[in-house]
C-alpha cells in the first residue's frame, strides 16, 4: 500500500484496524466513497473518477483483510456497502464489549516490568476504546483506575496520589517519570534497598556539597551519621536532644527547611503551622468553615501503614493579626480538609505555591506574598515551627473563650462594660452572691 502500514482485520483488533484504514484512505483522497454511495446527475467525466475511487478503496479494504473475511466479502464491489457490512459484523456485539472495555478499565493494573510512559499509553488506549464504544469515561475517573493499578515500585506513590484526586493523568505520568528515573538514574539519590536511613542527601544548589539527611552537615552519609548510630542507644529524652540540636541556627543558615516540632506542648487553638510536607490545607475545627462538605478520605502519614480521617472539606476565612509590621488582613483559605485527629492547624506551602503565592525566606521568618508580590502575612519561627496566627471570620461569636470565675467580671460584661464608679454603687441593687468582692478598680 505504497509504505502505509495497515494491521490485518482479525476478530479483535477492528478499531485499530478502522483508525487505520480510515487514515490511509483520508491519505489516497478515497474517504469520501466509504461514507456516501454515487451521487446521480454526474458528468461523464465525474463517474468515471468516482468508479476509479470506488475500486481503489475496495481494493485497499480487501488487501487487509485475512483470508476467510476476504472469501466473505468478495461479492462486495462498492466501497461503502463493504466498510458498513464489515463494521456491522465486527460491532454487532456492542453491549458485550462495552461492558468488557468497562471490566478492562476497572482491572487495568501496570506489568512488573513496564514503564510509565506505556503504561498510560495503554490507559489512555483503553479510555480510547470506551468512548468509540459509546462509554463515557472522564478524566477523573480515567485517573482513579491508573493509580489504583500502580503496585510494585510504584506503591508508595499510589498511596501519595490517592489523596490528590485533583492530578491529570499528564501530571500522573510526570509524576511517574519522576520516580522511574530515580529508580533507574546512575545519579539517582536512591541509594540500594527501600530504607531511608542509607539514603543520600541531594546535592546542595547552594552549598555545592552533599549533606547528611540526619543533621544536615557534610563530609558523610545518613548511614555513617554519629548522631543515627547513637539514636539507636540513647533513650527517648537523649533523643529529643540530638533533634533539638540538629534545628539550631549553624543547620538552619545551612540549609533551612519547614520542620514540625516534636513537642508535645499546647498550642493555642487560633495558631496554623506552614507546613512544606502537607498535601493540602488541613483545620481540625469545625468553627474555621461556614460550610464543610462531607467527603470521608484517607490522609496517610509519614510513618508506615499510619492514616486519620478526613470527614470533609470547606473554605476557610480568616483575618490576620494587626502587628508592627501591618494591619489585619481577610483571607480566604479554598479546599481546606476538616481533620478532627489534627493536633494543629496545617497550611499547606504547596498548595500555595500551586496557586501562585511566592515563599521567601526572611531571617527568623517567612514571607507569604501574592502573584504581585505584595505582602499577604508572615510566618514567625517558634519551638522549631513556622506559626501564623489567624482569628476565624466565621462563628466568631461562639468561638473559643476563656470562663471568668470572677463575679465582678461577670456582672461588669452583663452590664455592657458600666464605668467602676458606677459598678461599685449598683452593687447594692444586685441580689447575688458574695457582692462584697466588687472593687472599685482605678486605672492611673
Amino acid at each position: 500500500m505504497d509504505r502505509i502500514s495497515v494491521p490485518e482485520l482479525t476478530g479483535t483488533n477492528y478499531f485499530i484496524w478502522s483508525l487505520k484504514m480510515q487514515a490511509a484512505l483520508s491519505l489516497k483522497r478515497l474517504d469520501s466513497v466509504t461514507t456516501q454511495m454515487k451521487p446521480e446527475g454526474l458528468s461523464e467525466k465525474d463517474a468515471l473518477e468516482w468508479e476509479q475511487k470506488n475500486s481503489d478503496a475496495v481494493a485497499y479494504i480487501k488487501l487487509s483483510l485475512s483470508d476467510e473475511q476476504a472469501l466473505q466479502f468478495a461479492a462486495e464491489n462498492n466501497a461503502k456497502i463493504l466498510w458498513d457490512k464489515i463494521k456491522s459484523t465486527f460491532t454487532g456485539q456492542t453491549e458485550d464489549r462495552k461492558i468488557d472495555a468497562g471490566t478492562e478499565l476497572k482491572n487495568l493494573q501496570i506489568n512488573s516490568n513496564e514503564l510509565a510512559n506505556d503504561y498510560i499509553a495503554r490507559a489512555r488506549g483503553i479510555a480510547t476504546k470506551c468512548h468509540s464504544l459509546g462509554l463515557d469515561v472522564s478524566p477523573r475517573e480515567l485517573v482513579y483506575y491508573t493509580v489504583r493499578g500502580l503496585k510494585g515500585k510504584f506503591a508508595k506513590v499510589r498511596d501519595i496520589l490517592k489523596t490528590q484526586r485533583d492530578k491529570s493523568i499528564d501530571e500522573v505520568l510526570e509524576i511517574l517519570r519522576e520516580e522511574e528515573t530515580s529508580f533507574i538514574s546512575p545519579s539517582s539519590t536512591r541509594a540500594e534497598g527501600r530504607s531511608a536511613d542509607v539514603f543520600y542527601s541531594r546535592k546542595s544548589k547552594n552549598s555545592g556539597m552533599r549533606l547528611c539527611y540526619v543533621c544536615r552537615r557534610p563530609n558523610h552519609v545518613a548511614k555513617d551519621c554519629f548522631y543515627r548510630n547513637q539514636k539507636e542507644r540513647t533513650t527517648t529524652s537523649q533523643m529529643r536532644k540530638v533533634h533539638r540540636y540538629n534545628n539550631s541556627k549553624e543547620r538552619n543558615t545551612a540549609n533551612p527547611v519547614f520542620t514540625a516540632s516534636p513537642n508535645e506542648e499546647s498550642l493555642c487553638e487560633n495558631i496554623w503551622i506552614l507546613d512544606s510536607g502537607a498535601s493540602c490545607h488541613m483545620a481540625k475545627d469545625r468553627v474555621w468553615f461556614e460550610k464543610i462538605l462531607p467527603e470521608r478520605k484517607d490522609i496517610y502519614l509519614a510513618g508506615k501503614d499510619l492514616k486519620i480521617i478526613c470527614e470533609g472539606f470547606g473554605t476557610v476565612k480568616a483575618k490576620t493579626v494587626s502587628t508592627k509590621y501591618g494591619n489585619p488582613l481577610n483571607i480566604t483559605i479554598e479546599n481546606v480538609s476538616y481533620v478532627p485527629q489534627l493536633r494543629c492547624n496545617l497550611l499547606s506551602v504547596i498548595c500555595l505555591m500551586d496557586k501562585g503565592y511566592k515563599i521567601k525566606s526572611d531571617n527568623n521568618c517567612v514571607l507569604i506574598c501574592d502573584k504581585s508580590n505584595k505582602l499577604v502575612t508572615k510566618a514567625f519561627k517558634n519551638n522549631g515551627r513556622l506559626e501564623l496566627y489567624f482569628e476565624p471570620l466565621y462563628n466568631s461569636e461562639g468561638y473559643f473563650s476563656n470562663p471568668s470565675n470572677s463575679n465582678y467580671d461577670i456582672w461588669h460584661s452583663r452590664l455592657c462594660h458600666l464605668n467602676a464608679k458606677y459598678m461599685l454603687k449598683m452593687k447594692d441593687y444586685i441580689d447575688i452572691d458574695d457582692v462584697n468582692d466588687f472593687k472599685l478598680k482605678l486605672v492611673t
